[in-house]
């Protein structure tokens, strides 16, 4: 398989969200994926000023179609929900998910997010730490992605 598509399901909601979603596909590319950002969809505005939310539900559905793979970042005390409903719509189209958690917060039963989301993903990767370093995450998410985009040994 030639640069798999993997789509980034995430908050985009903050200049600092979309900037950390921009870093994160250039680490995407750089390992040979072709990365999905949602943040890149071109809604038009409408009359009001706002974005034509049709269009881009339409549009992140197309991507997700096209994908071979999601990576959900699921942080926070309460995941994002539109980032709960794309990985949820990948679990249900059968689309290899991977729920990404650096969050030091536990949800129910120690579970380190929502346990519909960590039980529908393909695998989850769990790293809480305050001290932990962005290029040791985005390394392990690589290798997570390796073994469930090329079923590479994880």
């Amino acid at each position: 398989m030639a640069n798999p598509n993997v789509y980034v399901a995430a908050p985009l909601f903050s200049v600092w969200e979309r900037e950390r979603n921009e870093r994160f596909g250039r680490v995407l590319q750089k390992a040979g994926y072709n990365p999905l950002l949602p943040q890149e969809i071109n809604a038009p505005t409408l009359e009001d000023g706002k974005l034509d939310m049709q269009v881009v539900f339409s549009e992140c559905v197309r991507l997700l179609d096209e994908a071979d793979a999601v990576v959900a970042f699921c942080e926070g005390p309460d995941v994002d929900s539109g980032t709960a409903w794309e990985l949820g719509y990948a679990t249900a189209k059968g689309i290899s998910s991977l729920c990404v958690r650096t969050d030091l917060r536990r949800a129910e039963g120690g579970s380190p997010a929502n346990i519909m989301l960590c039980l529908g993903a393909t695998e989850v990767l769990d790293m809480p730490s305050y001290h932990g370093k962005p290029q040791d995450i985005n390394a392990a998410i690589i290798k997570a992605l390796g073994g469930i985009v090329y079923g590479d040994t994880v």
